[in-house]
């Protein structure tokens, strides 16, 4: 199982939740009610000219919104380049809601093997050998639901957009006409014969809680909302002035 993912911040990815959950199928349902413990990887490929490095990046922080389809992946280096990768390529976000008609581009990894690739004796790779198929596909903004979309399907905040998303690009960004993302691959389905992509709404993404304890240099301390991190000064995205963070039922930052 793979996904899409992007960098939201230095060592911070932002994705799909649907991504994270795919990989923590048969645990119990342990990422809905509590913590789980497992081992996946984040793979960067690097281009220079035409050769190009693989940065692995573990992941060893995850966290989810109560209210969107949007997971945070906390990562660190695996592999010596990833250790030596300094050259972080951070779009804006924009945490407003876009308007009807909005040009946006989305982004993500349509197909992916490993062909080539060669694991030791312990099972571990020594050599990785990715096969990619980036995508991008561009379409505007048909219908906007602030709230829902429905109670089954798409509870949380969506757009739905004429592009058609591929599988594999889930968790993606979507990028304005702005250069900012605006919103997260979400999915594609087919209802009536006709074709239906949505992206998530961005702005569920600041009541994600963080780990900042994670962060040797955070001025932030323990568990708490990504909202923390625009209050700093450390995360400007645009329009945060907008956005109020409440509290569910359970007490889950929403």
């Amino acid at each position: 199982s793979f996904g899409s993912a992007f960098a939201l911040h230095p060592y911070l990815l932002a994705t799909a939740k649907h991504v994270v959950d795919e990989f923590t199928k048969g645990l119990g349902g342990g990422w809905a009610t509590g913590v789980v413990e497992l081992t996946f990887w984040a793979v960067q490929i690097q281009w220079k000219g035409d050769q190009h490095n693989y940065n692995i990046w573990q992941v060893t922080g995850a966290s989810s919104s109560s209210y969107s389809d949007i997971a945070l992946l906390k990562v660190s280096p695996y592999n010596v380049e990833a250790s030596e990768y300094e050259d972080w390529k951070i779009l804006r976000a924009n945490l407003k809601l876009p308007h009807i008609g909005d040009k946006v581009v989305g982004f993500g990894c349509h197909k992916m093997t490993f062909e080539g690739s060669k694991k030791n004796t312990e099972g571990l790779f020594e050599h990785i050998e990715l096969h990619d198929d980036l995508s991008a596909a561009n379409g505007e903004i048909l219908e906007i639901y602030p709230d829902k979309r429905d109670s089954v399907m798409l509870p949380f905040p969506v757009a739905r957009v004429n592009a058609q998303f591929e599988p594999g690009m889930s968790g993606g960004p979507v990028i304005n006409a702005r250069s900012e993302v605006c919103g997260i691959i979400c999915s594609s389905m087919h209802v009536d014969g006709e074709h239906e992509s949505y992206i998530s709404l961005l702005w569920p993404i600041v009541g994600i809680p963080v780990n900042y304890d994670q962060y040797a240099s955070s001025p932030i301390k323990g568990v708490a909302p990504l909202m923390e991190m625009i209050k700093a000064g450390i995360w400007i995205p645009k329009g945060s002035i907008h956005v109020e963070l409440g509290v569910d039922a359970s007490g889950r930052s929403l």
